[in-house]
């Protein structure tokens, strides 16, 4: 798979469409006139005095015109900079400077602060005359090398973190999967999160190089989109999966029940994906059983796919076995070590990572610790930098813990915290609405679990909320991981000045 043949490749193609749903209606494009479209944008780049080489901003809400855009400006042999959300929050002026950019798109040039700028466009003026357009003038050629695109990764921190993409490494990305997973050219697969997310434009370069077709719908519409839209595959966050456990898996139903339940919502859906952040055992326990496979797989933003269970090779409680052409390893301590020929990214920018991620023997740290099983499946076990080392010396992983407490059916979620007490705390998310009965029952599957951990690491503090964790309250990262950070800090009043304790819960 090369990235410089797909686009070409989209020309008299009038089988194989993207398509956006919105507002209950999905308007679908042909890849040939995505092709005439992505040569209209091509010339609006070259009448703004964009060189091959320069970045390409994009500050917007997924759309058709971002999909063109990205293809256009992948095909001219610039870079584009798909900008999250909380850019809208900066000074314009000031982040085009340090990325260097040509040209920003935005959905509203009226809604960026200040004068208007010339090299400010509105997507939708992609089609038409660049009447007044030009590019920065202090923009340069920024692109070296391997150097494909730049995408943000906030990980597990909350921080935002620019990476550089690479061509080679996007190239083995979509083969990989390609090689691994059953795919047919007729499949449509569903995607819902923001194009900004550099997993989100590989689902288009996946579908344009062999080809597929491709939906995007919002997240306000994703539940709908599964039965207008009929997709066959869909690659989605562990939380997503979570929760259709919680709704098709509630009051003792059986598998039966459960299968017909899942065909109602999602008809078409011949497989699910997912593997951005670490998901409830009991959801893959779950999906185990159904008519419905959920591949769990593991991947980085600076690496690329890890590890994957596929069709041929499938463990549930594991994230399967090495990705084609990625060697894995585990360090001393335990932590996941990973080298390609061609990782994902290239290295950061703008972000020191002080030589902690890309090594100089060519492996990337994954801050994740794991070990594998007899048979070659990689189990992970935590993040490395979550490790808690309690009072009397004993180190331990929360996510263990935390796993053993979310089997727990009155438990959504469970995060654990170590602090200079002599205990540990916990913060748990009820699984259903709070009421004597549920808080009776965790107060004793605390104090069994206090039994078995022993009293160098019990479980003496435990906070509760009714309310789920979510991006929006600012409990989980922008992919969908726990700030850990922030939930002890929103609970820690909760914790100890309240006087919490296992004992009364």
């Amino acid at each position: 798979m090369q990235l410089a043949n797909i686009i070409p490749s989209m020309r008299g193609n009038t089988t194989n469409w993207i398509a956006m749903h919105r507002l209950g209606k999905a308007t679908t494009y042909t890849f040939d006139q995505i092709y005439s479209d992505v040569q209209k944008a091509i010339e609006f780049l070259r009448a703004c005095d964009v060189q091959p080489g320069m970045r390409v901003g994009v500050l917007a809400d997924n759309g058709y015109e971002w999909i063109v855009l990205d293809l256009a400006v992948l095909e001219f042999g610039c870079q584009v900079v798909g900008f999250p959300d909380p850019f809208a929050k900066q000074n314009v002026d000031e982040f085009a400077e340090q990325f260097d950019l040509a040209l920003l798109f935005v959905n509203k040039v009226a809604a960026v602060d200040g004068s208007p700028r010339e090299w400010i466009c509105e997507l939708q003026e992609l089609s038409g005359n660049p009447s007044g357009k030009k590019r920065r003038s202090k923009a340069g050629i920024s692109g070296q090398g391997d150097d494909l695109t730049l995408h943000f990764s906030s990980g597990s921190t909350g921080l935002l973190k620019c990476l550089v993409g690479s061509r080679l490494g996007t190239e083995d990305f979509i083969q990989g999967y390609w090689d691994l997973f059953p795919w047919r050219n007729s499949d449509a697969m569903l995607a819902f999160m923001p194009l900004s997310s550099y997993q989100q434009r590989l689902l288009v370069y996946s579908a344009v190089g062999f080809p597929h077709n491709v939906i995007f719908t919002s997240p306000g519409e994703l539940m709908l989109a599964f039965v207008q839209t009929q997709p066959t595959v869909f690659v989605g966050p562990p939380l997503f999966f979570e929760r259709l456990e919680k709704k098709f898996g509630a009051r003792n139903r059986s598998i039966d029940e459960i299968n017909a339940g899942l065909r109602k919502f999602a008809p078409t859906i011949r497989f699910f994906v997912t593997g951005m952040a670490p998901i409830r055992q009991s959801a893959v326990e779950f999906f185990a059983r159904t008519v419905t496979p959920l591949y769990v797989v593991y991947s980085l933003n600076e690496s690329g796919t890890v590890t994957a269970n596929t069709p041929n090779a499938m463990k549930p409680g594991t994230v399967g076995r090495a990705f084609p052409q990625t060697e894995v390893k585990t360090a001393e301590d335990g932590e996941i070590l990973v080298r390609k020929p061609h990782h994902l990214s290239l290295r950061y920018l703008y972000y020191d990572d002080k030589g902690g991620t890309y090594l100089k023997d060519g492996y990337v740290a994954t801050g994740d610790l794991g070990r594998f099983d007899d048979d070659g499946f990689l189990h992970i076990v935590g993040r490395k930098k979550n490790v808690i080392i309690t009072s009397s010396g004993l180190k331990l992983n929360p996510e263990q813990i935390e796993r053993q407490m979310e089997a727990w059916p009155e438990v959504g979620r469970a995060v654990v915290f170590g602090t200079d007490r002599p205990y540990l705390s916990a913060v748990i998310q009820y699984a259903a609405p709070r009421n004597e009965a549920t808080e009776q029952a965790i107060g004793k599957h605390v104090q069994e679990l206090n039994k078995e951990l022993g009293v160098q690491c019990f479980i003496g503090a435990v906070a509760f909320s009714n309310d789920e964790f979510s991006v929006d309250n600012g409990l989980l990262t922008r992919n969908l991981k726990l700030d850990r950070q922030r939930i002890f800090a929103v609970f820690e009043n909760q914790l100890f000045i309240e006087g919490k304790s296992s004992a009364g819960v």
